[in-house]
């Protein structure tokens, strides 16, 4: 929503800011002990008690007036106007290597980043291998400027899935049965074809797993971190992601299909190579997260859309395979991300404390409760990981 705004001035809605804020502390699953995280809130002594029960490090906790370091390098969640006026008081400590990044500023051309249009074109780029296993060239998503060509596209009678170029995370995005275009989703139409000129346009799949393939771009080089598997409701929003998806029984079918693509027929090559060719190394330095969905066709197959969406920032794919590095290789769990109502998960995660104490083995967490955020009664959300061995 702030690349979408474009304001250096924007002003999310007071539940954003209380979101980021109570999980300002995320980070930790990324940091080494000399790094520092920025946040408005200082850890209680419990919550770095319970994170020492575990392997990973604890960095130093600062708000950002109190900042003074020299050669900093930032890496905020993901970048944004807004972010880049937060952290302007910053710059000056920067280090020479941040200041000659093409993150350094906010260049317009960045917006591209984080739209699903950039996404599209990686997408039918990666499809040129003409592979039978990835989603048909002729089945991609459409781009629709207008309402009549959307209409026009509901005549054919398919379910589909209308979704705004500038979202994530299951946001901005309105199921249509086939032959069926109701007034609300119209007038939502209207809304996102005059703030963001243009509307993603694409059949409904019979999902079975959501995926998410990570890369990091460097000065010199385009790394494939690893996969993960996440969980959402029937309308996208997001559950949790899995920790070593492997171990989940209930997925490891589905997974293997990705599995099978990437090592019989090198789609993170493909992939890379296609990434490579497109605006990302001009404009960016970082993680980026590309989910890939794994669905079944009307003849019982399984496809896969190996791109469809790039997330330019941080996910909380990219958490949990943080969280994984320290879990040991035979144990599984899930990261999760909630909402505090009635305090049900403050209680939750008291109770969580005495029945499912931390368990560490050759500095590998077997099995055990980990918060994530510093939840206390007046938490409006939580986020956690549950490992079991």
């Amino acid at each position: 929503m702030e690349v979408a705004n474009g304001s250096r001035t924007y002003d999310p809605k007071a539940r954003f800011i209380e979101f980021s804020n109570e999980l300002s502390f995320l980070p930790i699953v990324f940091s080494k002990s000399n790094d520092i995280i920025i946040s408005d809130r200082i850890p209680s002594a419990e919550f770095i008690k319970t994170i020492n029960k575990t392997p990973l490090e604890v960095p130093i906790f600062s708000k950002i007036n109190d900042i003074t370091t020299d050669s900093l390098y930032l890496k905020p969640w993901g970048w944004s106007p807004l972010m880049h006026q937060k952290l302007l008081k910053l710059k000056p400590f920067c280090s020479d290597d941040f200041k000659n990044s093409p993150i350094w500023e906010w260049n317009k051309e960045q917006k591209n980043l984080y739209s699903r249009a950039t996404a599209l074109n990686i997408l039918k780029d990666i499809l040129n291998t003409k592979n039978k296993n990835l989603i048909s060239p002729h089945e991609v998503p459409i781009i629709c400027k207008t309402l009549y060509e959307v209409e026009e596209i509901v005549k054919l009678g398919k379910k589909l899935i209308l979704k705004s170029p500038w979202s994530s995370s299951g946001r901005g995005q309105q199921t249509v049965p086939p032959d069926q275009l109701s007034q609300t989703t119209k007038q939502w139409l209207k809304g996102i074809l005059r703030t963001q000129g243009f509307v993603m346009v694409e059949l409904f799949r019979e999902k079975v797993l959501d995926t998410s393939l990570h890369f990091e771009f460097t000065d010199t080089d385009i790394i494939f971190h690893g996969i993960n598997a996440f969980k959402t409701d029937e309308k996208g929003q997001y559950i949790g992601n899995y920790i070593n998806p492997q171990n989940h029984s209930e997925i490891t079918k589905y997974l293997s299909v990705l599995e099978n693509e990437i090592t019989e027929n090198n789609l993170i090559e493909i992939t890379t190579k296609a990434l490579q060719r497109s605006i990302f190394p001009n404009y960016y330095r970082g993680v980026i997260g590309i989910d890939a969905l794994i669905y079944k066709t009307e003849d019982g197959k399984f496809k896969i859309n190996p791109c469809m969406e790039i997330n330019c920032r941080h996910t909380m794919g990219t958490v949990a395979m943080a969280i994984e590095k320290h879990t040991d290789k035979n144990s599984k769990g899930m990261f999760f991300v909630s909402k505090n109502e009635n305090n049900k998960l403050y209680n939750f995660h008291l109770e969580q404390l005495l029945s499912n104490p931390i368990k560490v083995h050759n500095n590998k967490i077997i099995s055990g409760y980990i918060p994530l955020t510093d939840i206390n009664t007046n938490s409006k959300h939580h986020s956690w990981v549950e490992i079991t061995d």
